[in-house]
């Protein structure tokens, strides 16, 4: 029972709140169409962009995927 209330109260403060909540336009997880390929294209463009512009000869990058923290039992 304990699973219904709280997806039912979630559902309704989604939707008092979904006019505020936004998200970021190169975000690629967690949202319909963009994907892993669109992630790695957008990563491509950057470090040559920093490459090409002056940066050092080396691009240092960090990534995590958080995929997994959302995941249930």
């Amino acid at each position: 029972m304990t699973p219904v209330i709280s997806k039912l109260f979630e559902s309704v403060i989604f939707q008092l709140n979904e006019s505020k909540l936004q998200t970021y336009n190169l975000q690629f997880g967690f949202l319909k169409g963009p994907g892993c390929a669109d992630a790695i294209f957008t990563f491509g463009n950057v470090v040559d962009y920093f490459t090409c512009n002056g940066s050092r000869p080396i691009v240092y990058a960090a990534l995590l995927d958080i995929s997994k923290t959302l995941d249930k039992m």
